[in-house]
């Protein structure tokens, strides 16, 4: 994975996903231990849970656009790891050029009764990410259209709609 500044404020990547099988991944592993770190998000036994909710335009603008590969493009969502939601963040994830960019910031739930009914987002001033993302929740119409939950373990995702 290789990394390059655009406009040098944020850093870009090339982002590759690749189908492969047990004998393979146990290879990968075996040759990555050495090198990798564990994931920061990881328990002990190597696995967590991301909790995401994802958003798009009343046209379904950031679906269309993923669909026919356009470019640039982007995609916001709301991010949590396992089930604490006392650090959640904004994210957005960007491709421009083929490459891709991801940044983020923490948001705090205020306000509302103790089911989550009424409670609102908010984060601290000056973020990038919000600054980027209110303008486009104002007037795009833009509203949840996806939560998914991931469980990682050992590299291995499995996901729930």
């Amino acid at each position: 994975m290789s990394a390059v500044k655009y406009n040098d404020k944020y850093a870009y990547r090339h982002e590759y996903k690749y189908l492969i099988d047990a004998m393979q991944q146990s290879l990968l592993k075996l040759h990555a231990a050495g090198t990798l770190q564990p994931d920061a998000h990881a328990d002990e036994n190597g696995e967590y849970l991301i909790r995401s909710l994802y958003f798009d335009s009343l046209d379904d603008k950031c679906f269309y656009e993923n669909e026919n590969g356009d470019d640039p493009r982007e995609k916001y969502r709301i991010r949590f790891y396992n089930c604490d939601s006392s650090r959640i963040s904004l994210e957005c994830k960007a491709k421009t050029r083929n490459m891709t960019r991801k940044t983020s910031c923490p948001i705090k739930l205020h306000g509302g009764d103790d089911t989550g009914a009424g409670k609102r987002c908010v984060t601290e001033a000056g973020s990038d990410v919000l600054s980027d993302a209110a303008p486009k929740f104002e007037t795009g119409g833009y509203r949840s259209v996806c939560e998914n939950t991931i469980h990682k373990q050992d590299g291995q995702c499995t996901g729930y709609l």
